[in-house]
Parts: structure tokens; C-alpha cells; sequence
């Protein structure tokens, strides 16, 4: 699909020009120590997406999740939200809380939000040391696994870094996504 502008005419859009963003601060009660945040776009789910899931880009605006090698190194980054079914149905809400990790941010066609940028919270396959690059899992969709080696440009496509340790398979911690 080539890019074609949106039917609404919009005007110029300008560059910010923030010498630095903090997006880990939770109102300054823990000095960045458990809270989470950073940038995100919306796209379109493949298929039924959970919150923590790492995704790839499927087609045009559309992500989805993988077990496939070569789909890593078409990362887009952590499923961090969509739209809450227990609210009006167009109201988009990045949800972080440890029982909303694992829930579904989305069916198929609905619209996610996909931190690119930022610490978010994923979902281990196994037992993950902090600071340890990570990667799709080959055995669970969504699910992330230690990179087999350490560059960011290698063909394993790291799609983050973790912040906190997960002790065994299905394990929530926070994850750097920065590539």
C-alpha cells in the first residue's frame, strides 16, 4: 500500500523543541523507581492482541504478534493499550497496571497502542536477567526471551532492554523499549 494523505486537510505540523522528556516520573512519588511511560502510535491489530505483547508491522498500520524469526526484525515495539470496552468505545488508554498486563488491548481490525520509545511493561517466556537484551520468543506469540547476542543491529531483532528480571515463563517486568 503506498502512503496516500488523510481526507481531512490539516495544517503545518512544527517540531517540538524539549531539551529532555521525562517519561518515567509518576508525579515525583518514587522518583522513577516502578513507574513507566514514553512514546506511542496507534495501529491497527492483525489479530486478538494482548497488553505486553511485542509486535511487529503485519502491513500498513497494522501490527501483530509472532513465533517467525523474520518477523523480529520488523519490531514495532510493546502493545501498551487500546480501546477499554468499559468505556465509550472511542477513548484510546494506555493501561500499565500489573492486572491489566495480559488482558486484550484488542480484537482483530480494533486499534492499539504500541509503545516504540519508553519503558512499558512486557511478558517473559522465560527467566530473564535486568539488562538483558530481549527478543520474540520462538515459542509463544507476544512473549519475549534473551537476545542471542548483544548488537541491536543483529538479525535476532532486539526489540528492548529489560529494566526489571522475570524469574520464570509468563512474568510481568518493565522493559526499555529504545532500539
Amino acid at each position: 500500500m503506498v502512503w496516500v494523505p488523510g481526507p481531512v486537510a490539516v495544517s503545518g505540523k512544527k517540531p517540538t523543541v524539549f531539551p529532555f522528556i521525562l517519561t518515567n516520573d509518576d508525579d515525583g512519588l518514587d522518583g522513577g523507581a516502578y513507574a513507566n511511560g514514553g512514546l506511542c502510535l496507534v495501529a491497527k491489530a492483525a489479530a486478538t492482541l494482548l497488553i505486553g505483547d511485542a509486535v511487529f508491522w503485519s502491513a500498513a498500520f497494522t501490527v501483530n504478534k509472532s513465533t517467525t524469526a523474520g518477523d523480529r526484525l520488523k519490531r514495532a515495539g510493546i502493545v501498551v493499550g487500546g480501546v477499554p470496552r468499559a468505556i465509550a468505545d472511542y477513548i484510546l488508554e494506555a493501561l500499565q497496571t500489573p492486572l491489566d498486563v495480559g488482558e486484550v488491548a484488542g480484537n482483530a481490525n480494533d486499534i492499539v497502542l504500541v509503545c516504540y520509545r519508553g519503558i512499558c511493561i512486557g511478558i517473559g517466556d522465560s527467566a530473564i536477567a535486568a539488562g538483558t537484551q530481549v527478543t520474540f520468543s520462538a515459542t509463544t506469540a507476544g512473549r519475549l526471551v534473551a537476545s542471542a547476542t548483544a548488537a541491536v543491529t543483529d538479525a535476532m531483532g532486539v526489540v528492548a532492554t529489560m529494566v526489571d528480571a522475570t524469574a520464570a515463563n509468563g512474568d510481568k517486568a518493565r522493559v526499555l523499549v529504545s532500539y
